[in-house]
């Protein structure tokens, strides 16, 4: 066991070559930020290791596709090393299928500081504080073969007294969880930060450092792992994500006015800003370049459908909740705001003597009678009549 306590930060996934998706468009002035997303919230990681006068930091694979980024992918993250280099902060890398040192040009070259794991072995190293050890780190890459060695995690003798950290990238046996011997894993190769167990050992998937789309919601970022000098083990998040996004679901009655309908909206989305600014200002986080981008899902009751689907309204709410949340920092940006049509139509709507309700009563009409043909001549121009006497349209 840990004599002396320590801290580490884990951290996977900064897929730095990947943009961000989802988005039709956005405002010039959000442009740069967008782009540079995945730098930023990798830059974030070892802003936080420095902030947090860690002792190590353990990455476990898929940082960047080298052939896909360039040189600036590997350059950007040497600077970074050298960053970490210059407070003495050891870096311990487990590749990923995208960053396998399979893939790395021999060109670059890392700082002293930083540790790869080879490929298609497990190899130990020790971390150390004084002269003292304090970690056991026991790490593999992933190669082209996708090859797990057997025997990973096997006790090394006189070694057994100290905390022993896995890095692995892949899921792992249920078996290999089980085991005593590691008491962190450090996962990687899932985009989902997910603790897959809690005892006997904590193993974690720090999952990416950005949110790219609106199927990313939640906290994406790193690891804040510290270790007692009992062992004890505690795992804290830290948001590394510049961008946040959200699908927000409001019902609009048919008696509702527009107004009321923006106030509704304006209410969540100065809750949500708020929720930002109070999470900022806890964790010590800056606020610039962050935005949080809602997508709108409107259930619209009765007649409030087609004045939203149809009319000015919907451009106004969106233009309004953009103008009083998406000015200046936490920015909380409106991208749509969309009614939601609903899988079945209101019987009421069949009811109605409209033109909206004779056509929805003829359709119902055609639908249960499939065998009667619907004759549309009469609703053809003279010239093509004739033509249709020949052809005959007939559904």
């Amino acid at each position: 066991m840990a004599s002396q306590g320590f801290r580490f930060i884990h951290a996977s996934d900064f897929r730095l070559e990947l943009p961000v998706d989802g988005l039709m468009s956005l405002p010039d002035r959000f442009g740069d930020a967008i782009l540079d997303a995945p730098r930023l919230a990798a830059e974030r990681v070892f802003d936080a290791a420095l902030r947090e006068k860690v002792d190590f930091v353990v990455l476990s694979g898929d940082l960047l596709s080298p052939r896909e980024t360039g040189p600036w992918g590997m350059l950007f993250l040497i600077e970074q090393f050298k960053r970490l280099d210059v407070a003495h902060i050891p870096v311990f890398w487990g590749a990923g299928r995208n960053d396998s040192p399979d893939v790395v040009p021999a060109a670059f070259r890392f700082p002293p500081n930083v540790h790869v794991f080879p490929v298609g072995q497990v190899e130990e190293v020790f971390f150390n504080r004084d002269g003292v050890s304090l970690a056991r780190i026991l790490g593999t890459s992933w190669g082209k073969t996708g090859v797990t060695p057997r025997g990973a995690v096997e006790p090394v003798e006189g070694a057994d007294d100290l905390y022993t950290i896995g890095v692995f990238y892949g899921r792992l046996p249920a078996e290999t969880l089980k085991l005593e011997s590691v008491r962190y894993w450090a996962l990687g190769g899932s985009r989902r930060r997910e603790t897959v167990s809690r005892s006997p050992s904590l193993a974690v998937y720090a999952g990416s450092t950005l949110a790219r789309n609106f199927t990313e919601t939640g906290d994406f970022g790193a690891t804040l792992v510290e270790v007692g000098e009992s062992g004890r083990t505690t795992a804290t998040l830290i948001r590394t994500s510049p961008l946040r996004w959200s699908e927000e679901r409001l019902t609009v009655r048919e008696d509702e006015t527009a107004e009321e309908v923006l106030n509704a909206a304006r209410s969540r989305m100065k809750a949500i800003q708020d929720k930002e600014r109070e999470d900022a200002s806890f964790a010590g986080r800056s606020l610039d370049n962050n935005i949080w981008l809602v997508s709108w899902r409107v259930d619209a009751e009765g007649g409030a459908l087609p004045a939203l689907r149809y009319g000015a309204t919907t451009q106004t709410i969106v233009r309004d909740l953009r103008s009083d949340f998406a000015k200046e920092p936490p920015v909380v940006y409106a991208v749509d705001f969309e009614p939601i049509v609903p899988e079945k139509v209101p019987e009421e709507m069949y009811e109605r003597q409209t033109i909206l309700g004779d056509y929805l009563r003829m359709i119902r009409y055609y639908g249960e009678n499939e065998g009667e043909e619907i004759n549309v001549e009469a609703f053809m121009p003279e010239s093509m009549r004739a033509w249709a006497a020949r052809e005959p349209l007939r559904y």
